[in-house]
């Protein structure tokens, strides 16, 4: 296994498999790969039908795939657990290939997720957010806060867990609201980004004793007001498929699923 030290390697790594069939998992931006490689979490291993990023997560590593056929071989670290998603658009011939495939490698699914997308015009918002819990951007001494209530309540492997550094710089760009009561006690997070035309809800999550108040209906109302009238205005999302109170939120709030869906697989050493 070798580090990735600057971002050409990646062109030059990648270029090979850049062809019809390739099986890959691999959906990382160039901001991603340079924020990966300027920590030194990026690795890889190759061979003549393999290419694997590894990236270590600390309690963990995620992995980002090229493969040219069902045959080739795989070296992988067995020193903590591995663990990658599959995103795709129907369940397919090609999809269930390439769960096998790594099933027969001692991985197992244990995560799935739906995307959903609402327009904020659309949404059913207009009377939620209006009650007595205030609706305002996270301010930096709240970022421990934040950063716990996350890891606490969303996948320690692919619930994208930001660092407190992470967390204080979004903080920073406006991109963490929260809601608090009359004592500024927290109550519910968002986790809020942009892209292009596009707005996304990262991390929602609403303090267990909170729950059942309209505070998730609060922030999500903000948000669309928020963005309103900015492009298309489009919201996306991810949600659990088990997750049924989070589903019935986002129904009701007018979101709709897309088709595009993901596995979660782990392999424990």
């Amino acid at each position: 296994m070798k580090r990735i030290e600057e971002f050409g390697e990646i062109s030059s790594l990648i270029a090979p498999y850049m062809k019809k069939g390739i099986m890959s998992n691999n959906f990382m931006v160039k901001d991603g790969y340079e924020a990966y490689i300027g920590a030194g979490d990026l690795y890889y291993e190759c061979s003549d039908s393999t290419l694997i990023l590894l990236l270590d997560c600390r309690t963990h590593w995620r992995i980002f795939y090229h493969i040219k056929g069902l045959e080739a071989g795989i070296v992988l670290p067995a020193d903590k657990p591995l663990v990658m998603e599959l995103v795709y658009k129907n369940e397919n011939e090609a999809v269930v290939s390439q769960l096998d495939f790594w099933g027969s490698r001692g991985f197992r699914p244990y995560i799935y997720r739906q995307r959903m997308n609402g327009i904020p015009e659309k949404l059913l918002l207009e009377s939620a957010g209006k009650g007595q819990h205030a609706v305002k951007n996270a301010a930096c001494k709240q970022a421990g806060q934040i950063r716990a209530m996350i890891a606490e309540m969303f996948d320690p492997y692919l619930g994208c867990i930001p660092s407190l550094d992470e967390v204080l710089e979004y903080i920073n760009k406006e991109e963490m609201l929260v809601s608090e009561d009359g004592s500024g006690s927290i109550l519910g997070v968002l986790h809020i980004g942009s892209k292009n035309s596009a707005n996304f809800v990262r991390h929602l999550l609403v303090h267990p004793d909170a729950r059942g108040k309209g505070i998730a209906k609060g922030l999500l109302a903000h948000f669309a007001r928020s963005v309103s009238g900015q492009g298309d205005g489009r919201i996306q999302l991810w949600v659990k498929k088990d997750n049924i109170s989070a589903r019935g939120l986002y129904e009701w709030a007018g979101f709709k699923y897309d088709g595009w869906q993901s596995t979660g697989l782990i392999k424990n050493p």
